[in-house]
């Protein structure tokens, strides 16, 4: 089965029982500060991707690790992961989970790239105009790219908006080369 498909499968079986169990808040935060840390430190990822161990003793480390820091619900779901064999997938899942959190909280991840640091006034006037135009709120990210020259890059689910000289200046670059003298 394709690992995307598997994540998918996975974070909507932990939304849909975070939301039944009216826990979905909990497990969204846990779900983060576990992802913050796999993001930091892939030991612990090593240890219960490693085909060499055991499920029985990585399921003792998930439980001695996990039981006082996590709900029950979630510590369920990490062992239902080493039990089925998922575990290589958990940073997948919980980056899907987190997606479906969100979206259920009508939370709209946006990326915007420039070319020069944005200003507070235009962060906010930015994130206004883009959740008036979406009618979602909007998270945003926003990372410098010097390459671009100026302008905008804007990402907003998967699409993307190309407001940089470097887009303009490589249209027009195309069109001059395709022109016939």
């Amino acid at each position: 089965m394709n690992g995307g498909l598997i994540a998918r499968k996975y974070a909507r079986g932990l939304f849909e029982a975070g939301r039944h169990t009216n826990v979905l808040e909990s497990l969204y935060d846990e779900a983060e500060n576990l992802l913050a840390y796999l993001r930091q430190d892939r030991q612990l990822l090593a240890f219960l991707t490693a085909p060499q161990i055991k499920d029985e003793h990585k399921e003792s480390v998930v439980r001695d690790s996990f039981a006082t820091r996590v709900s029950g619900t979630f510590l369920s779901f990490l062992l239902l992961l080493v039990t089925k064999h998922r575990i290589d997938h958990l940073d997948s899942i919980l980056d899907q989970f987190i997606g479906l959190v969100k979206e259920h909280h009508g939370i709209l991840p946006t990326r915007v790239v420039t070319a020069f640091p944005l200003s507070g006034a235009e962060r906010d006037r930015l994130t206004t105009e883009l959740a008036a135009r979406t009618g979602k709120k909007i998270e945003l990210t926003v990372v410098e790219d010097s390459s671009l020259i100026g302008g905008i890059i804007v990402i907003v689910g998967n699409q993307i908006m190309d407001y940089s000289v470097r887009h303009y200046l490589g249209a027009l670059k195309t069109r001059l080369l395709a022109l016939k003298v």
